[in-house]
């Protein structure tokens, strides 16, 4: 009887974690490479821009925005100006919040919510001669609220989510919302609306009587818009 020999040569690999295998006599046997793509989100909100308003007002009466363009020169009588000069505000009507603060759902990133509140102060003149007025009102009219990109920012996509109408006078003690987003109803990032002339984005109403018995063709007059920026509770937060 005879017998058959049957000798298997076996070659043995080792897979390294970066993909490499490697023969067992060190021979690189296949190497692939990928590419991972991280965005890294800092954990920031913050107030990027609010805008400047120009009415042409007359006594008893509404009228929306003519520009966001303010002209100062004529201020003889010092009358307010944000920041004594130095405004915040831009010519543009753009008003814009950075948040990406984000909780963590599963694999989800969600937005925190946050409120965008102003309060006006009392129309100061120009000119010493003149009384300051009270009891007027600024009307910012719901505009849309968009990325960086010109989207829609909500995670509900079909169903846009706008600002606030929101009335300011120098009467109310406390903030008006213009904005107010809560937590997963918005993507985190850029968001900002444009109140301009060309948006219908502003209304100024005088009440009747609040120049009193003065005859000037022209009276001019400043207020102060401050903005608040309020973040809402939130759970875990990745940085």
């Amino acid at each position: 009887m005879s017998t058959n020999t049957v000798n298997a040569d076996t070659t043995t690999a080792t897979v390294a974690s970066d993909g490499t295998s490697t023969a067992a006599d060190g021979t690189v046997v296949d190497s692939k490479t990928s590419t991972v793509s991280v965005t890294v989100l800092s954990g920031i909100l913050t107030l990027d821009a609010v805008p400047d308003f120009s009415f042409r007002a007359v006594d008893g009466a509404k009228v929306s925005l003519k520009s966001n363009t303010t002209d100062n020169s004529n201020n003889s009588a010092g009358a307010a100006t944000a920041n004594d000069g130095n405004s915040d505000g831009n010519n543009t009507g753009l008003l814009q919040v950075t948040d990406s603060r984000v909780s963590i759902s599963g694999t989800n990133a969600i937005s925190a919510g946050f409120t965008l509140g102003a309060k006006i102060s009392t129309l100061q003149p120009f000119n010493s001669d003149d009384k300051p007025i009270s009891g007027f009102e600024l009307t910012l009219n719901p505009q849309a609220l968009i990325n960086a990109q010109g989207n829609g920012i909500s995670t509900n996509t079909p169903h846009p989510i706008f600002s606030k109408k929101a009335v300011l006078s120098d009467t109310k003690t406390s903030d008006t919302n213009v904005i107010d987003l809560d937590s997963g109803e918005y993507n985190p990032g850029v968001v900002s609306a444009t109140f301009s002339q060309f948006t219908d984005g502003a209304s100024l109403y005088l009440p009747k009587g609040s120049t009193g018995t003065s005859t000037k063709e022209k009276r001019e007059y400043n207020a102060v818009i401050t903005w608040t920026l309020t973040p809402k509770p939130q759970s875990t937060v990745t940085k």
